[in-house]
């Protein structure tokens, strides 16, 4: 893409982090930064870009040079939201609380109360104030039906998880359930859903809530031992550990498989707490 068309190049390499946030599919990482090559590896990025490169690198758990990036930024522009909400996210992902809290506080002046709100309380939520944070997100969601879309599927799966957390299992089942109104495309609420019902011993519901999920290796994971396929013969290191986990009728920890896959890891992430990108 031309060096001289950064707006239509941005466009579209957030269009694909989006469509990677809600698919799962790694591919579309590799079509981000394809469609930003003419800037990804100057000296001086633009800021827009170094927001894109620090997300990647985020969902790739390259931390340190996502901070980086974010450094930048922030350097450059302190007002710049998206950049606060990335980095609270990795710092909380880092145990890095009192940082994480600080760039939440930072949101205050700059982005909506919902926005800026769930980030605090998925902050609070893991130093020992669950109760109290899930309250006090779900008072300021009440102040904001007609949010954006987005932002209440995001706020909504946070609260879902942490009334789980909290064992609070009718509030989860209705967070659950309100965030599949607004997106049953989402693969991480789909994962964080079918953890739920999986720990709560419905495993029947998750065959039906995942039937369609086939293209996603972590959903494909969470199914149920009786639905998931055996290894085909000669297949690989993915379809061995399939059978490992389906055939032979090892139960693989969901709460594991959701831990590393709010940060883009294996077994599979902007972003419960806020799930970056």
């Amino acid at each position: 893409m031309s060096r001289g068309n950064l707006p239509l190049a941005l466009r579209v390499a957030q269009g694909y982090l989006a469509l990677g946030r809600v698919t799962g599919d790694p591919r579309y990482a590799g079509y981000a930064e394809a469609a930003l090559g003419p800037w990804w590896r100057l000296d001086q990025a633009p800021q827009e870009v170094l927001v894109v490169r620090a997300t990647l690198r985020q969902r790739a758990h390259q931390f340190d040079a996502a901070l980086a990036d974010l450094a930048a930024v922030l350097k450059a522009n302190p007002r710049n939201a998206q950049a606060r909400l990335t980095r609270a996210t990795i710092l909380q992902v880092q145990g890095a609380y009192e940082g994480a809290r600080e760039e939440c506080r930072a949101l205050q002046d700059l982005t909506l109360e919902l926005v800026w709100a769930a980030c605090l309380a998925s902050v609070n939520a893991a130093t020992g104030k669950l109760r109290e944070s899930y309250w006090q997100l779900r008072a300021v969601l009440g102040r904001h039906a007609n949010a954006p879309p987005g932002v209440k599927n995001w706020v909504l799966t946070s609260l879902a998880e942490m009334a789980v957390r909290a064992g609070m299992t009718q509030e989860a089942e209705g967070h659950f359930r309100a965030a599949l109104a607004l997106n049953a495309a989402d693969n991480y609420l789909l994962g964080a859903y079918a953890d739920f019902q999986l720990d709560s011993d419905r495993a029947s519901e998750v065959v039906g809530l995942l039937r369609d999920q086939t293209r996603a290796d972590p959903l494909l994971l969470r199914q149920p031992p009786a639905r998931r396929p055996c290894a085909p013969a000669g297949g690989g290191p993915f379809h061995i550990a399939l059978a490992d986990c389906s055939c032979c009728g090892t139960k693989t920890g969901a709460g594991k498989l959701a831990d590393t896959e709010r940060t883009g890891g294996c077994p599979h992430p902007a972003g419960g707490g806020p799930r970056g990108g």
